[in-house]
């Protein structure tokens, strides 16, 4: 579905009420223009809902990894990447993809996964056309605020996605490692 599909004819931006709006964000709901909407996951949002997840995001990592932190071969690495998520009979939906490891990540959705069920995941890690597809165990589900939840996932049978995930978390950690101090 095109961004224009989801408002109806008229409606103005919340923010520029002179300037028609494109979208509406998934999450508050507001009237966004082509300068105010940001696209995760194929979903519109505004610009605060956009920084909220990906700040509640990555304040999980740091609370929930830095215990952790030193006993991993690879630490969690900070993400936003678009993901495709199926499960069993149920209608496939986009999430984002977030806090990714070697052996699971975070997944962050509108939908609560059920904690213990199996599901799907399909994405292409940045700077890498093979789409990967992985089959995920939910580990946990926490709501994150009314209109997200935030998922812990383990990877159950990455096989050759596998070492596309290390090939990106070593290039990343090269580049991007800082230890955290303990907050």
């Amino acid at each position: 579905m095109s961004l224009t599909a989801r408002v109806k004819k008229n409606q103005m931006c919340a923010d520029h009420p002179q300037t028609p709006a494109i979208a509406k964000c998934v999450a508050c709901h507001k009237h966004l223009c082509e300068a105010c909407h940001v696209e995760i996951a194929h979903h519109p949002y505004c610009r605060l809902c956009a920084q909220q997840i990906v700040e509640e995001s990555v304040s999980l990592a740091v609370v929930k990894g830095e215990a952790a932190h030193e006993r991993r071969r690879f630490p969690r690495v900070s993400t936003v990447i678009p993901v495709r998520c199926a499960g069993e009979n149920q209608e496939a939906f986009d999430a984002v993809l977030v806090n990714l490891n070697l052996g699971g990540a975070g997944v962050v959705t509108h939908k609560r996964l059920p904690e213990e069920s199996q599901w799907k995941l399909s994405f292409n890690l940045p700077n890498q056309t093979k789409e990967l597809e992985i089959q995920v165990g939910i580990m946990h589900t926490k709501d994150m605020n009314k209109s997200f939840f935030y998922s812990g996932v383990i990877f159950m049978n990455a096989g050759s996605s596998a070492k596309w995930i290390e090939d990106f978390l070593r290039q990343r950690t090269a580049k991007q490692f800082v230890k955290l101090d303990k907050v």
